[in-house]
């Protein structure tokens, strides 16, 4: 009965019959993300990453861009062999700058689009609104390569984010 109402499924089924995967982690480092007393939203963002890792396979692929004012990669899209080094590589990220979603948004999409998988994903974490402009030409793009559903992200998602943001940005090839 819920079966007919939700987009699930109760049929557990094979790993072979699941589609490969390229995971991109994009996770603000900026200043904002450090602002909290406690666990920080930098903190959250990295645990939420490691945590994405540890469901993923050896058949999919995962990377990881750091961004402020600039991105980085953190960790290489790359297959899922080694997922200790992966969370390593991610809790070495520290808080500094500002928030730019170009380059780390160019970045992904170049990457995505060059990966050999069934499913592409985005994962954007982020507490704030950009300081440039652009990156609304990237998401085009990924639209029309097929990397992303136009319809699951608009503009004031990107940005209005109040708090940690995970925006899944999907296609199946």
């Amino acid at each position: 009965a819920l079966e007919e109402i939700l987009p699930v499924t109760a049929d557990v089924r094979n790993q072979a019959d699941l589609p490969s995967l390229a995971l991109l982690l994009v996770i603000d480092k900026s200043g904002s993300m450090a602002d909290d007393a406690g666990a920080t939203r930098l903190e959250m963002a990295k645990e939420a990453a490691c945590r994405a890792v540890e469901v993923l396979t050896e058949r999919d692929q995962v990377g990881v861009i750091a961004f402020d004012d600039a991105s980085k990669w953190v960790v290489e899209l790359q297959s899922v062999t080694d997922v200790a080094a992966i969370q390593s590589a991610i809790g070495t990220i520290r808080a500094g700058g500002g928030t730019s979603f170009y380059s780390p948004l160019r970045d992904a999409y170049s990457a995505l689009s060059r990966a050999e998988a069934q499913l592409k994903h985005i994962i954007f974490l982020t507490d704030g609104a950009s300081s440039d402009s652009g990156y609304e030409q990237i998401i085009a793009m990924m639209a029309e390569k097929g990397i992303m559903d136009p319809t699951k992200v608009t503009r004031s998602a990107l940005q209005n984010a109040a708090s940690i943001a995970a925006m899944v940005l999907t296609t199946e090839s």
